[in-house]
């Protein structure tokens, strides 16, 4: 057992490596996974059967570097940091939505594009908001004081609209509430106020109730709506026990939307089975089961809140994407951490478990 006062300033370098090691092996499968996925995509639309695999190898180097960077940073440099980032949070959100700044895809805005590179300021807005929640958890123990940021951020990755990323929001936010000794009853009225926010925000939108009704019978609509998780479902039955063997999927091949980014777990159970979901599953298990490990030694509010904003951003998401891809919830799109394609989301996931770790340096006692 080794101690760490919260107080002092280590100069040594810390790594979890447990917790290190089962990150390696999930971007381990994820490369993999995009190398074996993508190669049908990249042709048609790059000619490099490469390309995607490629430009994920480069994000999960810059990902590390981040990761390693952040993870030996003095935890109250965050907090020093916390309105900064969620003003510079909202004003992205903000921009992202102008047309001649913001990229529209299928029917969104949700890219930045900045030139040599785009990215997505609702990724970098989970950092913001687990970071601030934390600041407003250790000086205030209200839950109205909550209510503000959360309304303001969720709002507005709505309006480009993402309902994915507006539910993984809610659920950081409520592991939060819930960790800041508020009330439980307040948090109770804050929960239920969610369930009907996320309600009103699914019904009021066509597309989204259109969502809804595939969700309740996919196969009972042949139009667009309920194509892609129709796609998504074949992968699924197709896969069996054993799967259909590696590189052996047919709905890869332009069949399954999103074969790359929020669909890729379909493919994968698909040419794996059941077997190889299982494996993947267990993995992140055990990432979760390991921070909640390391949060329990945790001391400071700051430090605990956004410890556990971390945990619930990555353990909400994985938990979105599956039972999305599984239709256990009506279809989200989110990508499935470490695993999905994707530059701002692969770095902004390592940039949260580099803090996770500076948590950890600069907290009391951990195995």
């Amino acid at each position: 057992m080794r101690k760490r006062k919260s107080s002092g300033r280590n100069w040594y370098f810390y790594l979890d490596y447990k917790l290190f090691v089962l990150i390696l092996f999930l971007m381990g499968v994820g490369i993999f996974a995009i190398l074996d996925v993508s190669i049908p995509k990249a042709i048609e639309t790059f000619s490099d059967k490469f390309y995607f695999v490629k430009q994920q190898s480069l994000w999960m180097v810059v990902g590390l570097f981040v990761f390693l960077v952040a993870s030996q940073i003095d935890t109250r440099l965050w907090k020093k940091l916390a309105v900064f980032l969620f003003a510079i949070s909202v004003i992205f959100l903000i921009v992202v939505l102008i047309p001649q700044a913001g990229l529209k895809v299928l029917g969104a805005r949700r890219w930045l594009d900045l030139g040599l590179l785009s990215f997505q300021p609702s990724e970098f807005a989970k950092i913001a908001l687990c970071v601030y929640l934390a600041k407003v958890s250790e000086v205030k123990k209200n839950v109205f004081s909550f209510i503000l940021p959360i309304a303001v951020t969720v709002g507005l990755v709505m309006l480009q609209p993402d309902l994915g990323t507006s539910v993984v929001l809610i659920i950081i936010a409520f592991a939060q509430i819930f960790m800041s000794e508020i009330n439980l009853m307040k948090v109770f009225i804050v929960f239920f106020g969610g369930v009907i926010l996320i309600s009103l925000l699914i019904f009021s939108s066509q597309y989204r109730r259109e969502r809804v009704t595939a969700f309740l019978n996919p196969f009972s609509k042949s139009d667009d709506t309920s194509y892609h998780i129709k796609q998504v479902l074949y992968s699924l039955a197709w896969g069996g026990v054993g799967g259909t063997g590696i590189g052996q999927s047919t709905q890869k091949y332009l069949f399954v939307p999103e074969v790359t980014t929020d669909s890729i777990f379909a493919i994968i159970s698909e040419e794996t089975g059941f077997l190889g979901s299982a494996i993947l599953i267990i993995l992140y298990a055990l990432v979760s089961l390991r921070m909640i490990k390391l949060i329990s030694g945790i001391d400071g509010d700051f430090q605990k809140s956004l410890g556990v904003g971390i945990f619930a951003w990555f353990t909400g998401q994985v938990f979105v994407n599956l039972s999305s891809i599984s239709s256990l919830i009506p279809f989200t799109g989110v990508p499935l951490p470490f695993i999905s394609y994707g530059g701002s989301t692969l770095v902004s996931i390592l940039l949260a478990f580099g803090i996770f770790n500076s948590i950890l340096k600069y907290s009391t006692s951990h195995d």
